[in-house]
């Protein structure tokens, strides 16, 4: 499963400077202000992951994207898949250095690019941003509805991981539906007993199928879905399959061969 890294773009400062034109742009929220901040604020070799920055804020994964998209229509933020020769969309490997000095293979999907100074950005992503964007929806008072998004909210923890990868991508790749399709599988198995750190398994392995060899992006979705819900069957039946064996194991089938039943 494919990684987003984050890389800089800055002259290298002991110090951190911030632009006064991020600072002072009252068309921004707080909150994208103070995420640009922060990240300025990090070393000029820092190497990093968007789901690292997410962990430490106050935010919710929801509210978090909302903020990093607007980062991003202010053109402080650029996002750039990475593609095979073919013009599809790929991966690939790079070693990457740790806090604790420890070198890491990451295969990674996509690279954003933080900039200091803002890039323009086209007519067709620019979006207009208030801070009502980027609140996070209040809870109803329904209580169907409140089971419902309590229900939500736990699966999004359990397979934050993942679902960040799912979400990294706009509706150009992976539309809405399609997310939703991928996400709902994950509600399945998980309905279905399946251990959590399975299902994230079947993912990583379907998502690197479909990458490979789904030759149209359009079904990309349903063909890892389909791939997720092979691997959970052969699961299920193996487990099955164990589970027989260790009951022939501990139980006596034996007949007795001098009973009424062998006498004419």
């Amino acid at each position: 499963m494919a990684e987003e890294i984050v890389k800089r773009e800055r002259t290298k400062n002991p110090y951190s400077l911030i632009p006064n034109e991020l600072v002072q742009n009252d068309d921004m929220t707080w909150a994208a202000r103070g995420l640009m901040s922060y990240i300025l604020s990090m070393p000029d070799d820092w190497v990093f992951y968007k789901t690292e920055v997410m962990k430490h804020g106050e935010k919710k994964r929801d509210a978090f994207n909302k903020t990093w998209m607007e980062l991003q229509s202010f053109g402080y933020i650029t996002k750039e898949y990475i593609r095979d020769k073919n013009g599809r969309y790929a991966s690939e490997t790079k070693t990457f250095k740790g806090k604790d000095g420890i070198e890491r293979d990451v295969t990674f999907g996509i690279i954003w690019t933080i900039h200091e100074q803002p890039v323009e950005v086209s007519k067709q992503t620019e979006k207009v941003k208030d801070s009502e964007t980027i609140d996070e929806v209040t809870a109803t008072d329904a209580k169907s509805e409140t089971t419902v998004s309590e229900v939500s909210e736990g699966i999004k923890q359990i397979f934050e991981r993942s679902f960040d990868t799912i979400d990294s991508f706009d509706e150009e790749m992976i539309p809405d539906k399609d997310k939703q399709l991928i996400k709902s599988e994950f509600e399945t198995e998980l309905m279905d007993m399946i251990e959590p750190s399975e299902t994230n398994s079947f993912f990583q392995i379907a998502w690197e199928e479909a990458m490979k060899n789904c030759k149209n992006d359009n079904f990309f979705a349903q063909y890892l879905v389909n791939n997720m819900q092979k691997q959970a069957k052969k699961f299920r039946i193996a487990k099955a399959k164990i589970k027989f064996e260790s009951l022939k194991s501990t139980t006596d089938f034996e007949i007795p061969l001098d009973g009424p039943w062998n006498k004419k």
